[in-house]
């Protein structure tokens, strides 16, 4: 599912390079997961987007998105969100992709803001908070 935004009486579809639409939805897993471990299941695995940040200073937009990835990895193991990509693009001000980038969840914490510096991540570490300058 693309991100849908307004643009007067136009609608836009903005995706990035890493997108990939949701599968059609496999339902036979959940009597054996309950449903909230089937829902947390096709969270893990699948893509999707977060949030859209406009940023004033530079006249651009970042879209927060997570990439999809396999119920298991490379040695068999679950994977758990903490092996989840995060990324962020960059969109210029008609909503045109510039850019992504991307990060390990560990890196990546849903709190940012934007400052005439830019872009920033703010997470707490062992009871202290660590400010990171994403752009």
């Amino acid at each position: 599912m693309s991100t849908l935004l307004k643009e007067k009486t136009k609608i836009k579809s903005v995706k990035n390079k890493y997108y990939k639409p949701l599968p059609p939805l496999d339902t036979s897993d959940i009597a054996i997961l309950s449903l909230p471990n089937f829902i947390m299941q096709q969270y893990l695995i699948n893509f999707f987007y977060e949030s859209l940040l406009y940023d004033p200073y530079k006249n651009i937009y970042y879209r927060f998105f997570a990439k999809d990835m396999p119920l298991k990895n490379e040695k068999g193991l679950f994977n758990t969100m903490e092996d989840k990509v995060y990324g962020v693009s960059l969109l210029n001000h008609n909503l045109k992709p510039i850019g992504d980038v991307c990060f390990k969840s560990s890196d990546y914490k849903r709190r940012y803001y934007v400052t005439v510096k830019g872009l920033y991540n703010a997470r707490q570490i062992n009871g202290n908070t660590i400010i990171s300058k994403l752009t």
